[in-house]
């Protein structure tokens, strides 16, 4: 019998946790957003989902990435208590990437 109800405790867990979708992290959405605005980048780093994408470079593009850059420095330095921050030598390349960018 208890065996019966460690299985089904394991089973149980197994299903909820492949059910629920890890959360984003700051770091998540941050490469992500690197990625999509610049598919060059992503392809030299070997995400080729990107491959056959340019980056748009119109000025109302540029405006839009420094505009997602500039909320990016401050959410490394401000995150709301949903956002998870990465280790700080993640952090640190992430603020050098978005700050070379503006």
């Amino acid at each position: 019998m208890t065996r019966t109800l460690i299985f089904a405790a394991l089973a149980l867990t197994a299903t909820t946790a492949a059910a629920t979708p890890p959360a984003r992290t700051l770091e998540d959405t941050f490469w992500d957003y690197v990625a999509d605005e610049d598919p060059l980048f992503a392809t030299d780093a070997g995400l080729h989902t990107h491959d056959d994408k340019l980056p748009d470079l119109s000025a109302p593009a540029l405006a839009k990435r420094i505009t997602a850059f500039e909320t990016f420095l401050h959410d490394f330095d401000h995150p709301s208590p949903k956002q998870v921050l990465p280790p700080a030598d993640d952090l640190a390349l992430m603020r050098h990437y978005a700050q070379a960018r503006l």
